[in-house]
């Protein structure tokens, strides 16, 4: 291929990691300074400028939404298990953050999803023996109701703001961080794998595969000083 098929190629994504978010007192700023990225940036132009003409404390919620979801796609992306598990920490710092203030709840919508799946968190001695003499794969041993299984594992609390006409900011928190919410009682459930934890604006949607354009460290710089808005 040549250079310039690759750069045709490269430039219909926005590469990960090369818009930098800037925080200045309460607006946020992002550009790029690459021309033929332009169009492709729109979509996240046009989000930033909707939500930096609305009053203060709405602009601030939906940029607490907007870093919790890029932290939650540099997450899902990096091989790096101890920076997973700290991009996770910092996005349940916002959801937290966001659920756990009184005046943010009456703008918030909250469910309990449950997943299909289920964690096998021991087998018992029987299945044990068995599928070791079966010489099976280890995720594809079989289970009995004597082994201890976590059937709500893969739950989450889904915490959804819809900020305009059919445009809404989803997060989602896992079920053993439940415990840290304050006061709050869900009383609507649904199925996890009918949802997606993203946001919707328009034509435009903005989800854990699109959001790692921001530059990590300008996305965790803008996530302390969320903390302190």
């Amino acid at each position: 291929m040549s250079n310039e098929a690759e750069e045709g190629t490269r430039k219909k994504k926005i590469p990960a990691g090369s818009i930098k978010l800037q925080m200045m007192g309460d607006l946020m700023f992002a550009r790029v300074t690459d021309k033929e990225l332009a169009l492709l940036f729109k979509r996240y132009q046009l989000l930033l400028e909707t939500f930096a003409n609305m009053d203060k404390d709405e602009r601030l919620l939906n940029y607490k939404f907007l870093v919790a979801l890029s932290l939650t796609s540099h997450a899902k992306k990096t091989q790096n298990a101890d920076l997973r598990k700290e991009l996770f920490h910092l996005k349940n710092q916002l959801f937290l953050n966001i659920a756990n203030d009184r005046k943010n709840r009456k703008k918030l919508a909250f469910r309990y999803l449950k997943a299909k799946n289920f964690r096998i968190i021991k087998f018992c001695e029987t299945c044990e023996k068995e599928n070791t003499a079966q010489d099976l794969p280890r995720h594809k041993w079989k289970f009995c109701k004597e082994c201890e299984i976590d059937r709500n594992f893969f739950d989450v609390v889904q915490m959804t703001h819809f900020f305009d006409k059919d445009a809404k900011l989803s997060l989602y928190l896992s079920h053993d961080q439940i415990e840290k919410l304050e006061g709050l009682t869900i009383k609507h459930k649904g199925k996890l794998e009918k949802e997606k934890e993203r946001g919707l604006f328009g034509k435009f949607q903005y989800t854990t595969k699109n959001l790692d354009v921001f530059d990590l460290d300008s996305v965790k710089d803008a996530q302390a000083k969320l903390l302190k808005a």
